[in-house]
């Protein structure tokens, strides 16, 4: 009992099992200081992403009240008046055909032949023409521009209600056909307006059968049994008989290769050979 015989109350009086027992771990003076900053670390990182998160959706507003934006500007651009689209038409320059002063359509020139083309315009609207404004060639087609300027300037001012004559030298092309040049009125800068215009030609080649026309002449045509004489012209074939008169057609100009000489040489072979 008292001495550490049997029925000792002691528990650990043996010394072994005291050398097991761990001393007691008091936490160090920065534990807690440790605990309160990583607390609040995280509190912070929760904060910035909240921030993170309230720009992003800042952004995006103002991102999508500009797009608005957009779309009310244009949607105002749209509800203009009609009074003042008129009032902006009315600020720009117009013009309109009058006629055509010389070469009217479908004229038939030769080849080579130097004409100069001519037309009509009046000025339709409130404002003057410059005098820097001028007649531009606008076909596709370089073979109907019948001449080697594409502009041609008015050199005066045309004020509203004028009208003015604007001239263009030009030649026929070599080849016989067909040929429309159009050409259309330009501002100093460059802008069309008014109505286009054109030059409308026929190229033909000149027929050398009037070189060989003539005076009809009284001949004697003798079939052997009595003599007659009649009016014959140049381009009549008769035979013996005198019942057939040949009249051939005149050349085509679209074919270059008919020659005159034959129709002449078809008629020499029914000529009397006394």
């Amino acid at each position: 009992g008292k001495y550490g015989g049997y029925g000792s109350s002691n528990k650990y009086s043996n010394p072994k099992q005291q050398s097991r027992l761990k001393p007691l771990s008091y936490p160090s003076p920065n534990h807690y200081g440790n605990l309160r900053n990583k607390k609040l670390n995280k509190e912070k990182e929760r904060k910035l992403a909240e921030l993170k998160r309230e720009k992003e959706k800042v952004q995006k507003l103002r991102k999508q009240q500009q797009n608005l934006q957009k779309k009310l500007n244009k949607h105002e651009f749209n509800r203009q008046s009609k009074h003042e689209k008129l009032a902006i038409r009315q600020n720009m320059l117009k013009g309109r055909f009058v006629k055509h002063v010389s070469i009217p359509d479908g004229t038939e020139l030769a080849p080579g032949d130097a004409f100069v083309k001519t037309w009509r315009f009046r000025n339709e609207g409130n404002l003057s023409w410059p005098a820097a404004c001028y007649l531009l060639f606008i076909s596709k087609r370089r073979g109907d521009m019948m001449t080697n300027t594409e502009k041609v300037f008015l050199g005066k001012v045309v004020g509203p209600g004028e009208e003015v004559e604007v001239s263009v030298n030009m030649v026929a092309p070599q080849p016989p056909g067909h040929y429309v040049g159009f050409w259309r009125m330009c501002s100093p800068t460059g802008r069309k307006f008014g109505q286009r215009v054109w030059v409308k030609i026929n190229v033909v080649c000149s027929s050398s059968s009037e070189e060989m026309v003539e005076e009809p002449t009284n001949d004697c045509v003798d079939d052997g049994d009595f003599n007659d004489c009649v009016d014959v012209a140049p381009n009549d074939c008769v035979d013996g008989a005198m019942d057939v008169a040949v009249n051939d057609p005149l050349p085509d100009c679209s074919d270059p290769m008919v020659d005159v000489v034959e129709h002449q040489e078809a008629c020499d072979e029914f000529d009397d050979p006394y």
